[in-house]
């Protein structure tokens, strides 16, 4: 599935050059992730690795940017939960996903289907009666006999003296050991008979409904079943089962390089036809770009720092597409390039890390350097105040404060013109 992003902004000119934010996919949300979250046909195209078709408006015309997608690593728990949303309806892939870790939804509860620790006891193949008791009735477990003791004895005023109440079921030792224990700490205990069971087998397993051969689901709660698909990989068709419920994803990898393992990396767009490069042999040509360097933060995943450039190059013919430089190579030369081709000379362009070892030319040119007069007096003094008369009043204009400005900046004045001097003399400038 293809999405199509657009530039908030319009990138019509080199002046217009700064971060721009892409517009994202459909399915896309904010929050939830470092790169925000997708739901349904968006979230399943980002587990199969498909690379989304982005756009940028430059000049009124719609460029594409790749861009990649990945699910986060924490995007099964929120799969967990948006499937435990709806649990009677679950497709065929949450059902798969769920089973390869023992987990189903049956009877209206959770339940772990590979067994484990089991809550439910094993008959021992007998059944057990406390006397002296109300009841004459067996129950399958001694345990069970003992506290059903405990809940009559309780129940039956006078059956111990009053300070006696009430009495705390303690434990089972044994074959018919029973220990209860009284209101004032004396342990106390029935009599108990037991005889062998005809209904419950060595083995089996005791449940509210009745004594079951086969160990019964284990119960696991809405939790449980979140911590344990917390760390599953999403698999490919599970979104579509949950199209309304956001999946976090990583932030989203801007014009990747090719491969299973993309990394971002800038994007060239041509904002015009080749022009010569003056004084230039072989003649080259300069042909102004835009580049697009991917910059996304948790905050604005979708950023991209978009800057102008010429690129310089020995043929006419211009670039008509974008231009992804290979990884970790430019495509083309700057423009900083191509003047030093063509001034190799020029201190700007000398190689400082490898210098060489020459001796250089000395060459006494003579001269003076005098001032130039004509531009007015030599010494400089502030000028006196204006007079105004108001009223009759006489109010002075004083230019203190505007010649201490001047003094001030006097200095920077100087310097500048003697960096200009500079530059002109050592032929820093630009035909163009």
């Amino acid at each position: 599935m293809r999405f199509a992003l657009s530039i908030a902004a319009l990138v019509a000119c080199h002046a217009r050059a700064g971060y721009a934010q892409l517009a994202p996919p459909a399915g896309w949300s904010a929050g939830g992730g470092a790169g925000g979250s997708l739901a349904g046909a968006a979230a399943n195209d980002a587990v199969l690795g498909s690379r989304a078709a982005a756009v940028i408006n430059v000049g009124g015309k719609a460029v594409q940017v790749p861009a990649a997608m990945r699910l986060a690593a924490n995007a099964g728990r929120f799969a967990a939960r948006g499937l435990m949303l709806s649990p009677l309806t679950i497709g065929a892939i949450g059902v798969a996903w769920l089973a390869s870790k023992c987990l189903a939804y049956q009877d209206g509860q959770w339940i772990n289907t590979c067994g484990g620790s089991t809550p439910y006891p094993q008959s021992d193949g007998y059944e057990y009666r406390a006397t002296p008791m109300a009841s004459s009735e067996y129950v399958v477990t001694l345990e069970a006999a003992c506290r059903r003791w405990v809940q009559v004895v309780n129940a039956t005023p006078g059956w111990f003296a009053p300070s006696a109440y009430p009495v705390t079921f303690v434990s089972v030792s044994g074959t018919a050991t029973c220990t209860a224990r009284r209101a004032d700490g004396q342990s106390a205990g029935p009599n108990m008979t037991r005889r062998a069971t005809t209904t419950c087998p060595v083995g089996w397993y005791i449940t509210p409904a009745g004594c079951v051969a086969t160990a019964p689901p284990v119960p696991v709660t809405p939790q449980e079943v979140e911590e344990t698909m917390a760390p599953k990989t999403v698999p490919p068709g599970l979104p579509l089962e949950i199209p309304n419920y956001p999946l976090p994803i990583e932030l989203p990898i801007i014009n990747p390089t090719p491969g299973e393992s993309p990394t971002p990396q800038p994007l060239r767009i041509p904002q015009g036809n080749p022009v010569p490069v003056p004084n230039t042999d072989p003649q080259q040509y300069k042909q102004p770009f835009l580049r697009v360097t991917p910059a996304p933060t948790p905050s604005s995943p979708w950023q991209v720092d978009v800057q102008p450039e010429d690129v310089v190059s020995n043929s006419p013919s211009p670039v008509l597409e974008p231009e992804t430089p290979a990884e970790g190579t430019p495509s083309g030369t700057t423009e900083k390039e191509d003047f030093c081709a063509a001034h190799p000379n020029v201190l700007s362009c000398a190689d400082l890390d490898q210098p060489e070892d020459q001796q250089l030319e000395t060459k006494d040119v003579g001269g003076n350097v005098t001032p130039d007069g004509g531009w007015g007096a030599t010494s400089a003094a502030c000028p006196a105040p204006r007079h105004l008369t108001v009223q009759g009043r006489d109010i002075p204009i004083p230019f203190d404060l505007f010649c201490q400005y001047m003094a001030g900046i006097r200095p920077v004045v100087i310097a500048m013109a003697w960096l200009t001097a500079a530059f002109i003399l050592l032929g820093f400038r630009t035909d163009d």
